[in-house]
């Protein structure tokens, strides 16, 4: 008798169980912004993908920053010109 709960509980169980939403990864939204195939994303191409995402203008201050500090992250001598 006491056999009986936990078969029903192994029967129903799965059926009871919480569908997973089918959430993108962090590789197919990288893949989804880089529109040209180049391999690289840049800020532009995730300006784009946001506002998609969110709607014109969403976090523009922030994007903005991002996009006039065009190479400033860089701090190697491959950065400095060379004449």
């Amino acid at each position: 008798m006491k056999k009986l709960p936990l078969l029903l509980l192994m029967i129903c169980l799965p059926a009871m169980a919480v569908e997973v939403m089918d959430v993108p990864s962090v590789e197919d939204n990288l893949r989804d912004m880089d529109k040209d195939r180049n391999g690289i994303v840049t800020v532009s191409e995730v300006r784009v993908f946001i506002e998609s995402k969110h709607g014109k203008g969403y976090q523009k201050e922030i994007l903005d920053k991002m996009e006039g500090a065009s190479g400033q992250s860089c701090g190697t001598a491959f950065k400095q010109s060379l004449f």
